[in-house]
C-alpha cells in the first residue's frame, strides 16, 4: 500500500505558505496579497498570494503534473529572486531587500518579526513596481498580463565607452529606452559602485559594467568599456605640404592635443620650425577625439624632405600622459590646391562676405589675388581653418546674384595653381529665425532656433515686464521681471542655434512651481534677420535637487589642473578659497597650505565638456576646471576633499556632503635612478645620547623603502635592533631626507669613519638606487659614530677580606669625582669602598679593588660581611665610566637591583694550631695530638672541614693551598666541631708524616703543621702554618 501521500491529505493551504516562504527566503503571511519576483528574463512578475498558495497545495498533494499546480510550477521556474511584497493597506510594494534586512536583524537580536506589522508601519518605505501579472485563466492556462506599457522597458540603447588604464570613463547619466508603448525616452542611470571604481579598469581589454534605471523598476543596463593600454600614437603622416595627421590609440583631451608646445620638429618647437610649422602654426583635434591635425602657417613641408616629430605632454581623456613619442614624417605633396566651394548668403541689405574653401590649406602670403566680377577683394586665411579664405568684396552682393571669382597666384607653399575662374550664386537669406522649442533647463529657459543665431545684438536687448521689452518672464498679477540678464549661446551646441535665458530663483516664492508667461522678440540670425515675436506659457518647477559629484581627474601633464564633473550645471565654486583640503596619502600629511599657497578667486572656472572656456555670459556648467597654485609632487597620491555646501547650482542647491576623491600625480617617463648622499657635515649627530645618521636622496623615494632597516648595512653588519628611521624632509609631503637613529647600546666603541651601504630604495616611479657606500660622515677631526653604550656591571666577586673583583660589560676606569661609590652589604653589615682611595688594577673588562678603604681612609674589611646571608653590592651612578671620547658613565645600581656579590675567599685571620704528643707507648700517627686553637670565623664563613698536613721542621716551606696540596699528603680531616680541642690523629693515618717521613719510636723533634680550611661554597684557604716545639712519641 502506498502511504507516501497520506500524511499530506490534511495539508491546508495555510500550511503550504511555508513552502512558499522557503522559496522566497522571507516569512510571508496570509495578509500579504501579492508577491513580485525578478524573472529569469530580467522582467518582474506578480503572483496573487492566495492563488499561489492554492496552487502550491495542489503541487504538494497531487504532484507537479496536477493541473492545479500550474501557477506554482510557473512561479518556481520563473523566479530568480524576490523583488517585493504588496501591502494592501498602503496599496504599494515594499522592496524585498528592505524586508530581508529587517527580518535578519530581528532574528539576530532574538526578536519576533511579523511581515504585516513591518510593511504597514508608516516608516517603512515603499517602492513603485509595475510587474507583469501572472495568473491562470478559466481553462487552467497560465496567462501573463503585461504591466502598463508606458512604464515597462522593451529595449535599451547600447552604451559603448572608451577609457585608459585605471581611469573611470565618463559614464552617461541617461540612456535612451524604448518603452512598451513604443515611445522613446531618456532614462536616468544609477551606476554600480564597481562601474565608478578605477580598479575596474586596471587591465587593458573590454569590461562590462552595470547600472539600473530607478524609474523603471531598476531595469538593468550595462555599458561595454574598452580599456586601452598606455596612450600612444597609432600613426603620423603628412596629408599635404601644410598638414600632418596624428592618430592616437584612444581619445585625447582637447587642451593637451591642441597645445603646440607638445610638438617639436627636429628638436625645434613646432611654432618656430623652418622645416614645418613656424609662427601661428596650430594643432586641431578632430571630432573623432583621436585625430590631431598639425597645420603649418609659415614653413610648408617640401616633397621628399623628412623630419622627426617628437610628441610629449598629450593626455587621454583620463588625463594619462603619453610617453615621449618619435615619428618620422616625409613630405609628399605634388598637387596644387583647388576650390571645393564658394558660399555667400545675403539678407535684405546684401552682403560683402564670401567664403572660399580649398581642397587643402593654402600658404600664408601666397593666397593669391582675388577679384569678384573684376573688382579686387580683400582676402584673409581663416583664423582656425587654413583651407578657408574669407573674402571681403569691394561691392555689395545681392541675393540671387551670380558673380565670378577669379583667383591668381594661389599656392599651397609647394605647388602653385593656374588662374582659377569660377562662378557662384549668392543665396537668399531673408527668413526670420523661428523658435523650434522653449523648455526649462534647470535655472534657465532653453530656446532652440532653426537657424544659427548671432550674438551681435544680445547686449542691446531689453529685459523687463513691458510689452516693449524684448525679453519678459512674468507671473499673472506680478510686476516683477524674472529674467534680468542678457541671453547667452548654449556652450554645448556647436551649431549656435540654442540660446539660454537665466531665470531668477525668486520666481517660485515659497512654492515649488511657477506658472509664467515667456515672451521673446528681436533675436537675430547671422544675416541680421530678426525673429518674429514669440510667446509661450510655461510651468516652471523649482530645482531642489542638489548637485552630485561624478568625477575628479588630475591632468598629469602639469600635475596642477584638476577636472571636476558634476551631474548638473553648477556655478563657479571658487574652490581654492572655499575650504578645499589636500592630503598626501603616503605620509598622511595635510599639504593644503603648501599646494594652495597664493590661492585666489579665479583658480577654477566653469568650462565646456572639452574643458575649453565657455562663451561670455555663461555662468554655469557641469564642468569645473581647477588649477592649483602649486603642482602636486610627481609619484604621490593625494586625497582631495571639497567641504559640504561648497558647490552650488544656479538655484542655490549645494552639495549635501563632503566630496572626497584621490588623484595620482605622475611623471610621463621617469627612468632616472635616485641617488643618495650624506647630509652636510656633521652628517651624524648625537641626539639624546643616540647617534643619528642623516642621508639625503636626490628625489622623493618610496617611504616604505627608505625607512626599512633591511636596506642599510652599517660597518658590515645589519643595523642594530631598535634602530628607527624617520622622514625629516623640510617640505611637507616630501620623502627625500631621512634620519637613521641608532639605539643607545647600538654603538659600543668610537668609530672614526663609519661605512653605510644603501640598497633597494626606489623612487616613486620604481627606479632603484644603485648600491651606494657612504663613508666619513663628519669632517675631521670629528669622529663619525660615538660610543653611546653605557657600561654595566656583569659580576662582583669577593676574593679576599680586602679584595673585590668587579667585571663590567666593557673596559672602565674609576671616576675620581665620585666618592665612596661602592658598598657591599649583608643587610646588617656594610663595607663602603672608595674606588679613588683603594688600590685599583684593571685587566680587560675587569676592575680589581684591594686595600679597601672608604673616603675617610678607614679600612674596610669584607670579613665583617656575613656571607651566610645574601650579600649585594650597590654602585653610585657615574662611579665608573668607559674609555669613549665622550665617556659613558655607569647607571646607578641600587639595593633594589639585588646584584649579588660572590663569595670566593676563606677568612684566615687569627688562626693558630698546636701539636703535642698523645701519650707514652703510642708509636704511630695516633701519638700526635692537634689543637686548632684559634679557628676561622666559622659562623660567617660556614667552614665545613679542616685538612691537616704535618712535616718535620727543616723541609720545604709552602705558602699556598695549591703548593701544600701538590707536595704533601693530608694526614686527617677534622670537622669544625674539633676546633679548640687537642685531638689525636687516627691510627689509620699510619706511620708516615705528610712529607713521607717515617714515624719511629725514637722520633722526637720539632714539626711544621699546615691547616687548609674549606667553606660551604668550596672556597679554600691556608689558615694556619706553624712550627711546634719538639714532641716525643716514644714515652
Amino acid at each position: 500500500m502506498n502511504k507516501s501521500k497520506k500524511p499530506l491529505a490534511v495539508l491546508s493551504t495555510a500550511a503550504v505558505a511555508g513552502l512558499i516562504a522557503a522559496a522566497v527566503t522571507t516569512p510571508v503571511s496570509a495578509k500579504t496579497t501579492a508577491l513580485a519576483v525578478n524573472g529569469n528574463d530580467t522582467k518582474s512578475y506578480e503572483y496573487n498570494f492566495t492563488a499561489l498558495k492554492t496552487s502550491a497545495a495542489s503541487y504538494v498533494l497531487n504532484g507537479a503534473s496536477d493541473p492545479g499546480a500550474a501557477l506554482y510550477n510557473d512561479f518556481l521556474s520563473r523566479k530568480v529572486s524576490m523583488k517585493g511584497y504588496y501591502d494592501d493597506v498602503k496599496a504599494a510594494y515594499v522592496d524585498a531587500s528592505v524586508v530581508n534586512t529587517a527580518a535578519a536583524t530581528a532574528y539576530a537580536a532574538g526578536l519576533p518579526f511579523t511581515l504585516n506589522t513591518f510593511t504597514e508601519d508608516t516608516t517603512t518605505p515603499t517602492v513603485a513596481l509595475t510587474p507583469d501579472k501572472v495568473s491562470v485563466d478559466s481553462t487552467g492556462k497560465v496567462v501573463v498580463t503585461p504591466a502598463d506599457p508606458s512604464k515597462t522597458v522593451s529595449s535599451v540603447s547600447a552604451i559603448t565607452l572608451t577609457t585608459g588604464l585605471s581611469t573611470v570613463p565618463t559614464l552617461p547619466t541617461t540612456v535612451n529606452v524604448t518603452l512598451g508603448d513604443g515611445t522613446t525616452k531618456a532614462a536616468t542611470i544609477t551606476w554600480s559602485d564597481a562601474a565608478k571604481a578605477a580598479a575596474t579598469y586596471a587591465t587593458a581589454g573590454t569590461v562590462t559594467v552595470s547600472g539600473t534605471l530607478a524609474d523603471y523598476n531598476n531595469y538593468p543596463v550595462s555599458a561595454t568599456v574598452t580599456v586601452n593600454a598606455q596612450l600612444a600614437i597609432s600613426s603620423a603622416t603628412s596629408i599635404n605640404a601644410s598638414q600632418v595627421k596624428i592618430v592616437f590609440n584612444r581619445p585625447v583631451t582637447k587642451a593637451s592635443a591642441e597645445n603646440v608646445a607638445n610638438y617639436t620638429v627636429n628638436a625645434t618647437a613646432f611654432n618656430l620650425s623652418a622645416v614645418f610649422g613656424g609662427a601661428g602654426s596650430v594643432a586641431k583635434l578632430q571630432d573623432d577625439g583621436v585625430t590631431v591635425i598639425l597645420e603649418a602657417r609659415v614653413a610648408e613641408l617640401a616633397n621628399n624632405v623628412s623630419f622627426q616629430l617628437k610628441t610629449t605632454g598629450v593626455t587621454d581623456t583620463g588625463f594619462n600622459t603619453i610617453a615621449t613619442s618619435y615619428n618620422t614624417i616625409v613630405g609628399n605633396d605634388t598637387t596644387a590646391p583647388t576650390i571645393t566651394s564658394i558660399t555667400a548668403s545675403a539678407g535684405a541689405s546684401g552682403t560683402k562676405n564670401v567664403k572660399v574653401t580649398y581642397s587643402e590649406p593654402v600658404a600664408l602670403g601666397t593666397i593669391g589675388a582675388y577679384q569678384i566680377d573684376g573688382q579686387n577683394a580683400v582676402a584673409a586665411i581663416d583664423a582656425t581653418d587654413k583651407t578657408v579664405v574669407n573674402l571681403t568684396a569691394a561691392q555689395t552682393l545681392t541675393a540671387g546674384a551670380t558673380p565670378t571669382l577669379t583667383v591668381t597666384g594661389l599656392s599651397d607653399g609647394i605647388n602653385s595653381s593656374s588662374v582659377i575662374n569660377q562662378q557662384f550664386t549668392v543665396t537668399n537669406d531673408t527668413a526670420a529665425p523661428s523658435v523650434v522649442s522653449a523648455t526649462q533647463s534647470g535655472s534657465t529657459i532653453k530656446v532652440v532656433f532653426d537657424k544659427e543665431i548671432s550674438t551681435t545684438n544680445f547686449a542691446d536687448l531689453s529685459e523687463g515686464v513691458s510689452t516693449s521689452d524684448d525679453i519678459t518672464l512674468t507671473k499673472q498679477g506680478d510686476g516683477t521681471p524674472y529674467i534680468t540678464a542678457a541671453p547667452v549661446l548654449d556652450p554645448s551646441d556647436s551649431t549656435n542655434k540654442t540660446v539660454l535665458f537665466t531665470v531668477l530663483n525668486t520666481v517660485y516664492g515659497s512654492a515649488s512651481t511657477a506658472n509664467v508667461q515667456f515672451t521673446l522678440k528681436n533675436i537675430q540670425d547671422v544675416n541680421g534677420n530678426a525673429m518674429n515675436a514669440y510667446s509661450k506659457s510655461l510651468t516652471l518647477a523649482k530645482d531642489a535637487v542638489k548637485p552630485n559629484f561624478i568625477s575628479g581627474v588630475l591632468d598629469t601633464s602639469d600635475n596642477k589642473t584638476v577636472y571636476l564633473t558634476f551631474d548638473k550645471a553648477v556655478v563657479d565654486p571658487n574652490l581654492t578659497t572655499s575650504g578645499l583640503t589636500i592630503v598626501d596619502k603616503s605620509t598622511a600629511t595635510d599639504v593644503t597650505a603648501t599646494i594652495l599657497a597664493g590661492a585666489a578667486v579665479g583658480d577654477d572656472t566653469i568650462t565646456k565638456s572639452d574643458w575649453t572656456a565657455v562663451a561670455g555670459g555663461v555662468t554655469s556648467s557641469n564642468y569645473v576646471k581647477l588649477v592649483l597654485p602649486v603642482a602636486l609632487t610627481s609619484g604621490k597620491t593625494y586625497t582631495v576633499t571639497i567641504p559640504a555646501n561648497t558647490v552650488a547650482d544656479p538655484s542655490g542647491n549645494k552639495n549635501a556632503s563632503a566630496i572626497t576623491f584621490d588623484v595620482a600625480a605622475t611623471s610621463a617617463s621617469d627612468t632616472t635612478k635616485p641617488t643618495v648622499a650624506k647630509a652636510a657635515s656633521p652628517a651624524i649627530t648625537l641626539v639624546g645620547g643616540k647617534n643619528v645618521m642623516h642621508v639625503v636622496y636626490s628625489e622623493n623615494v618610496q617611504l616604505a623603502d627608505a625607512i626599512n632597516p633591511a636596506n642599510y648595512v652599517l660597518d658590515g653588519a645589519t643595523l642594530p635592533s631598535g634602530t628607527v628611521i624617520t622622514n625629516e624632509s623640510a617640505t611637507s609631503g616630501d620623502t627625500k631626507d631621512f634620519a637613521i637613529t641608532l639605539p643607545k647600546d647600538g654603538v659600543t666603541t668610537d668609530v672614526t669613519s663609519a661605512s653605510l651601504v644603501v640598497t633597494g630604495v626606489r623612487d616613486i616611479a620604481g627606479n632603484v638606487v644603485n648600491p651606494t657606500t657612504l663613508t666619513k660622515f663628519n669632517t675631521a677631526p670629528l669622529i663619525d659614530l660615538a660610543d653611546t653604550k653605557v657600561p654595566t656591571l656583569v659580576s662582583a666577586t669577593a676574593t679576599g677580606s680586602d679584595k673585590l673583583v668587579l667585571t663590567f660589560s666593557e673596559p672602565v676606569v674609576a671616576n675620581t669625582l665620585v666618592n665612596d661609590g661602592v658598598a657591599v652589604t649583608d643587610g646588617t653589615h656594610t663595607a663602603t669602598i672608595d674606588l679613588n682611595d683603594s688600590a685599583i688594577s684593571t685587566l680587560g673588562n675587569t676592575l680589581t679593588v684591594s686595600t679597601l678603604v672608604n673616603h675617610a681612609a678607614a679600612a674596610q674589611a669584607l670579613n665583617t660581611i656575613d656571607f651566610t646571608q645574601p650579600v649585594t653590592i650597590t654602585v653610585t651612578a657615574g662611579a665608573v665610566k668607559d674609555a669613549a671620547a665622550t665617556p659613558n658613565s655607569i647607571a646607578v645600581i641600587a639595593a633594589a637591583d639585588d646584584v649579588a656579590v660572590a663569595d670566593k675567599f676563606v677568612d684566615n685571620a687569627a688562626a693558630a694550631v698546636a701539636v703535642t704528643d698523645a701519650g707514652a707507648g703510642i708509636h704511630d700517627a695516633s701519638g700526635i695530638k692537634v689543637n686548632i686553637t684559634a679557628p676561622t670565623n666559622a659562623a660567617t664563613d660556614k667552614i665545613v672541614k679542616y685538612d691537616i698536613y704535618i712535616t718535620p721542621v727543616g723541609g720545604t716551606t709552602y705558602t699556598t693551598v695549591a703548593d701544600v696540596q701538590a707536595n704533601l699528603t693530608k694526614l686527617e680531616t677534622f670537622l669544625p666541631s674539633k676546633a679548640g680541642t687537642a685531638t689525636a690523629l687516627s691510627t689509620a693515618d699510619g706511620t708516615k708524616l705528610s712529607d713521607g717521613t717515617t714515624v719511629i719510636s725514637t722520633f722526637a723533634g720539632n714539626v711544621e703543621t699546615y691547616i687548609i680550611a674549606t667553606d660551604d661554597k668550596g672556597n679554600q684557604a691556608l689558615v694556619a702554618h706553624e712550627a711546634s716545639a719538639a714532641i716525643d712519641i716514644t714515652n
